[in-house]
């Protein structure tokens, strides 16, 4: 039993009479006959022919002996769609956990982390369950994967490759700023004046909070 990609699979078996011909079926409907070559055989079904996705059973059968072979379960599947990145936090201060669904069971999940300015670009991999969910901890350091660099913004993005070796397109981009250090705000100088009331103005982290203290 298997899983493939390729629509017109070469099939092979052994046949009860030398040299004798061979009908390979998919379920009732022919393939097509072949002559084995001693008591082996080998057939591709043509292009017209092809296998659609989806479980095929297959069987040959001797042709002078008019008896069939047992059953071959043939999965097809030519299409991985993208798997689907679960909205991380758009800010964190610990290195984010990237979650998401949409996978085939069992796929493995390349999610690719891409640094905004540029400077690096690294990749996880894991396993989809049975339900196709599947998470990614960006801050562990184990097998092929190393922990993330804090203190930049990355983009996220997955791809699957499924059991008969398809792969998707790229998920939607999710970026997420791993953040661990807080810069210190400054103050401008305050021109003298005389006024009971003074505008204060300074510098800090985008989208910060700043608080002021006399």
């Amino acid at each position: 039993d298997g899983i493939t990609k390729v629509t017109t699979p070469t099939l092979s078996g052994n046949a009860i009479t030398s040299g004798g011909q061979v009908q390979i079926l998919d379920g009732s409907t022919p393939l097509g006959t072949v002559t084995a070559t001693g008591n082996s055989w080998s057939f591709t079904p043509s292009t017209g022919l092809s296998l659609s996705d989806g479980v095929h059973t297959i069987t040959a059968r001797d042709v002078s002996e008019n008896k069939t072979s047992s059953a071959l379960s043939l999965t097809v599947d030519t299409v991985a769609n993208a798997p689907v990145i679960s909205a991380p936090a758009a800010n964190t201060k610990v290195a984010p956990v990237v979650a998401g669904t949409g996978a085939e069971a069992g796929a493995t999940i390349t999610l690719t982390a891409t640094a905004a300015d540029g400077s690096s670009s690294q990749s996880f991999t894991t396993l989809a369950n049975a339900s196709g969910a599947w998470s990614v901890d960006t801050g562990v350091t184990a097998g092929s994967n190393t922990a993330l660099v804090a203190n930049k913004v990355y983009a996220f993005r997955a791809t699957q490759t499924d059991a008969a070796g398809n792969t998707s397109a790229a998920s939607a981009a999710q970026s997420v700023n791993y953040d661990t250090v807080v810069a210190v705000p400054t103050v401008n100088t305050v021109p003298a004046s005389s006024a009971s009331t003074l505008t204060l103005t300074g510098t800090g982290e985008v989208g910060a909070v700043v608080r002021v203290y006399d």
